[in-house]
């Protein structure tokens, strides 16, 4: 499923058979996040996001967390995309956004962060990055994200990132790649 008004900019949610992907109507108010159903032996919703600088990036995040969050309270949800945000730019300019809309993800939508799950690094300190700006091997950042269901975790079995040789062709940003085995009952996420 291909979300995007260019055929080299957008964001692209892919799965293998026996899943389906089907694109779920557009929602007037955000231009940064695109939800689609997967459906198969695993049903759930994806949010697959591009944050725009709509005054701000995290303020974008967070509008479109509201015009999704009957979706994102509903049943499993991945939010996974490019957020165009990170806790080392909080940390450079005394601000607190990423780890605020962090924190949102996970209180309100029982969503955490699959690659620091995996890897055990503090948002901002990864040593992995997935965005090279002006496509520049010597300006690393970690912009990219999948937000996965805390239920899933047990089931997290590796996180990969591209390397920049790879992808340098491709793109600017590199792929953020999990495995998990989500468990067999999947409930909606209860606040408590």
């Amino acid at each position: 499923m291909w979300f995007g008004s260019k055929p080299r900019q957008g964001v692209a949610v892919v799965v293998q058979p026996p899943l389906r992907v089907f694109a779920e109507p557009s929602r007037n108010g955000t231009a940064s996040m695109f939800a689609a159903r997967v459906s198969g032996p695993l049903s759930f919703t994806v949010l697959a996001t591009w944050a725009q600088l709509e005054p701000t990036y995290s303020e974008a995040l967070r509008r479109s967390l509201l015009v999704y969050r009957d979706l994102l309270l509903g049943g499993p949800c991945v939010l996974m995309g490019d957020l165009n945000s990170s806790a080392a730019w909080d940390d450079r300019h005394g601000r607190t956004d990423h780890r605020r809309l962090e924190a949102q993800l996970e209180d309100e939508f029982g969503l955490v962060s699959a690659y620091h799950a995996a890897t055990g690094e503090h948002p901002g300190r990864e040593s992995q990055p997935t965005h090279f700006w002006r496509w520049q091997a010597g300006a690393p950042f970690h912009l990219d994200y999948c937000y996965l269901p805390k239920e899933w975790l047990p089931g997290l079995e590796t996180v990969t990132v591209g390397s920049y040789e790879d992808w340098a062709d491709a793109s600017d940003h590199r792929p953020v790649c999990v495995d998990v085995s989500p468990p067999a009952e999947i409930t909606p996420f209860v606040r408590a």
